[in-house]
């Protein structure tokens, strides 16, 4: 019951009803959704790649995560802000849906094995390949952040 009425609050709040009252913001958030969450997958994508050993492999890994870090904290911001954006209007609708429950699971889960990832390669002596679970931490983030993304897009189906 708590659940339902803090969703309804959240839904009737100025900015949702603000947000609600044109197509192109709903328009311009989805696009910054998505551009977010693209540009976010491709980052974690070419880190795990890298931590795998199947390419830029003339990049030190430590040096190639310093580099990825500031476009991945930009992507991650453009992705979540532009998906409270989203969800305000929608708060009922979508916070009752056990997909969009998992879907903040697993956005969680992705957050803190990239940043564990993120923290572990850091610790790296700078010509010292990943070692294997690191490789699986790679695998896992790239897993989870795929799985938020699907979850994320079925939200609309389910």
């Amino acid at each position: 019951m708590w659940l339902e009425q803090s969703l309804f609050f959240i839904q009737n709040s100025a900015l949702a009803r603000f947000l609600e009252t044109g197509r192109e913001f709903t328009i311009a958030a989805q696009i910054a959704h998505i551009l977010g969450f693209t540009l976010l997958l491709a980052l974690v994508l070419a880190l795990t790649l890298r931590v795998q050993g199947w390419t830029l492999t003339a990049l030190p890994l430590t040096r190639l995560s310093r580099a990825l870090q500031r476009p991945y904290y930009l992507a991650l911001t453009l992705a979540l802000g532009a998906g409270l954006l989203l969800f305000l209007p929608r708060a009922l609708a979508y916070g009752l849906k056990d997909i969009f429950a998992w879907k903040l699971l697993l956005l969680a889960l992705a957050i803190l094995a990239q940043a564990l990832l993120q923290g572990r390669l850091r610790a790296l002596d700078e010509a010292a390949p990943a070692p294997a679970a690191l490789k699986g931490l790679a695998f896992l983030s790239l897993f989870l952040w795929f799985g938020s993304a699907a979850a994320g897009r079925a939200i609309g189906f389910v």
